[in-house]
């Protein structure tokens, strides 16, 4: 499936479209985390309001459809990546690199140097993305949410430096 996808930030009116594609896509993972966990993980849309008040989010589309979500808390030097979502029947699309790649190109225009996100062991295609994407694991990071198990990862950001041209 190579059908057109369009990323965009999400604005308050979203959340319930949020909510909805993070529950659905880690609806087949539930039993391997601990309720809490799964709970943090699958916010309800006055939860994802919470985070949309955090940092920025965004929406991949098609058409009108929310396929996939994605969101971000930076500072100055770091961009936090969480609620990497798609929908299952819009996996090995494209659509989860689409959105990592405009939160890279957000971090990078907001002068970050480093991205960082966490994952679960068993979101294998996850890991494998992340991978592909160039992040490597944090070494020795014991990391949980709420007693299931966390992968930390990061990936140093290459800022670009704008050289003012001699020629006029």
């Amino acid at each position: 499936m190579n059908l057109p996808i369009r990323i965009r930030q999400a604005s308050e009116e979203d959340t319930r479209d949020i909510a909805r594609v993070l529950l659905l896509a880690f609806a087949e993972y539930e039993p391997l985390y601990t309720a809490p966990a799964f709970a943090a993980t699958t916010p309800d849309s006055e939860g994802v309001a919470a985070r949309l008040r955090e940092g920025p989010i965004w929406l991949a589309l098609h058409e009108n459809t929310t396929v996939g979500t994605a969101g971000a808390i930076c500072n100055s030097w770091q961009c936090y990546i969480r609620g990497v979502a798609v929908l299952p029947e819009w996996r090995a699309c494209g659509v989860a690199s689409s959105l990592m790649t405009t939160i890279e190109h957000f971090a990078v225009q907001n002068g970050a140097s480093i991205l960082s996100l966490t994952t679960t062991p068993f979101l294998d295609d996850a890991i494998r993305l992340y991978t592909r994407l160039g992040f490597k694991f944090n070494s020795d990071d014991r990391l949980d949410l709420y007693g299931t198990p966390l992968l930390g990862m990061t990936k140093h950001l290459k800022r670009e430096r704008y050289v003012a041209s001699d020629a006029i």
